[in-house]
């Protein structure tokens, strides 16, 4: 497979992008060895009948689902069409921080409130709320960003000499999305290539990690034969790689049973002082 455009676009650049090493972004070590194998989503194509061009929220989701399994032990299976739907994707596809940033704004729901269901025919159906309630899909979107906080930065977004050693350090803190030409495939070193002067088309998930010096595995969202797991070459030539960030923010319940255990800290203190200084 080697489609013109699987989805992928551009992000505009700016100079207040958050980058790996340079921005706030806590840097939390998750998986000290890179390995994000054994935090594995049930895989979803994102193309059946027709092609949705969606890869980037199907691999934004995907990382987002590995690490709220790292970090709660929950299995997750969030609605790809929906960010989709809230990025604004349509034919063509869509850039990783428009995604990213509509995540951060509109959340996730579950996979059953708005499907990739089989009785949908067209892109402009699928890029709709048909079969289901919209305002019942905005309300679950609001409850998730109660419940966390989302962050991104790139570990690159431009031609920099150090990608492999910026991949492999991000990848302690989280899965990560990264852009490439689906897919080149070179069966004397049974690996899939990229050189710089080929463009890219697709948005996908270097999940499992890596060998060092030989090959990145990818999880992706197309099958190539009968698995969507693929070696990349160690020169592979990544044009933009994203990391995640992600966690969940206290409830009111918790917040309450902090303010009264430093309440009655603070109260101690002050009569254990008043008692010294009698």
């Amino acid at each position: 497979m080697n489609p013109k455009n699987s989805g992928f676009k551009e992000p505009p650049k700016d100079e207040k992008d958050y980058i790996l090493g340079a921005s706030p972004l806590p840097r939390i070590v998750l998986q000290e060895s890179g390995d994000w194998s054994m935090f594995a989503p049930k895989f979803e194509p994102q193309r059946k009948q027709f092609e949705t061009f969606n890869c980037v929220s199907f691999n934004t989701i995907d990382c987002v689902q590995r690490l709220i399994q790292r970090l709660t032990g929950n299995e997750e299976n969030y609605s790809d069409r929906f960010l989709g739907l809230a990025a604004g994707t349509t034919y063509g596809g869509n850039d990783p921080k428009t995604v990213a940033e509509a995540l951060r704004k509109n959340g996730l729901i579950p996979e059953d409130l708005l499907p990739f269901s089989d009785n949908l025919k067209t892109l402009e159906e699928y890029y709709s709320f048909k079969d289901s309630d919209e305002n019942e899909c905005r309300g679950w979107g609001r409850k998730w960003l109660k419940k966390w906080d989302f962050g991104y930065e790139f570990v690159f977004n431009s031609d920099v000499p150090d990608k492999p050693e910026r991949m492999m350090e991000a990848l302690k803190y989280s899965p990560l999305g990264v852009s490439v030409a689906a897919w080149n495939y070179d069966s004397e070193k049974d690996l899939f290539v990229k050189d710089k002067t080929e463009r890219s088309n697709h948005w996908t998930v270097c999940v499992i990690g890596y060998k060092e010096n030989e090959y990145w595995l990818i999880d992706d969202s197309y099958l190539e034969g009968e698995s969507n797991l693929k070696k990349l070459s160690w020169n592979y030539s990544f044009d933009y790689a994203m990391r995640y960030f992600l966690k969940k923010k206290e409830t009111d319940q918790e917040r309450q049973r902090s303010f009264t255990f430093f309440g009655m800290l603070k109260g101690f203190f002050a009569k254990w002082l008043d008692d010294i200084f009698k």
